[in-house]
């Protein structure tokens, strides 16, 4: 092996090309090492832990996020072939984690909504209902004995069944390269992943 050091040059990725024409970026040793180390400071994941890897490695968030920092952690990394596979993929693997760009959040989240109103008046209010008591709770509010119950049995009767489009042993999403919005992030908080 030959020694390296942290300014020496790992790889070249390319820009998506919002701007303009996509550019290659030089990117050091040391850069992403500081992305998997600052990757780890901040979410909790082990060897234990089992991803399904379907962003391009291309580009610095799924290479950082999806290969490198897993990796360094040792867990168990599947790779998706085909998007089209991906909810087929999803259902084998039974991610416990998963690293995706905000629309892939944005697009379970429309497909949520539109199916939840479709359902009785009572489903669609237990899960609003449920959305709103789980939210109060990452923020630090203290429920009701009515919200407690209201958010068990939204776990029980909605909740539950989304996260079996997940697998059904997800604990953990990272979202990054653009902002997710917070009614979204809300609504993966309230199903009972982080």
């Amino acid at each position: 092996p030959r020694a390296v050091k942290a300014s020496d040059t790992a790889c070249c990725i390319y820009t998506s090309g919002t701007l303009g024409h996509p550019k290659g970026v030089l990117l050091s040793h040391g850069n992403i090492v500081s992305d998997v180390t600052a990757s780890l400071s901040r979410f909790p994941i082990s060897e234990q832990d089992r991803t399904l890897a379907f962003l391009p490695w291309a580009h610095a968030f799924g290479q950082i996020a999806d290969l490198h920092v897993m990796v360094r952690v040792g867990c168990q990394v599947a790779i998706n072939g085909e998007v089209s596979t991906l909810l087929t993929n999803l259902a084998l693997v039974k991610p416990t984690l998963l690293v995706a760009v905000p629309r892939v959040f944005c697009r379970i989240y429309e497909v949520v909504r539109k199916q939840i109103a479709h359902r009785s008046q009572p489903i669609q209010w237990l899960f609003h209902r449920g959305v709103a008591a789980a939210t109060q709770r990452a923020n630090g509010q203290a429920l009701s004995w009515a919200d407690r119950l209201c958010l068990s049995i939204a776990d029980r009767l909605v909740f539950r069944r989304i996260r079996r489009y997940f697998g059904g042993s997800l604990r953990l999403v990272i979202s990054g390269s653009a902002a997710l919005s917070q009614d979204v992030a809300e609504f993966v908080n309230a199903i009972g992943i982080d």
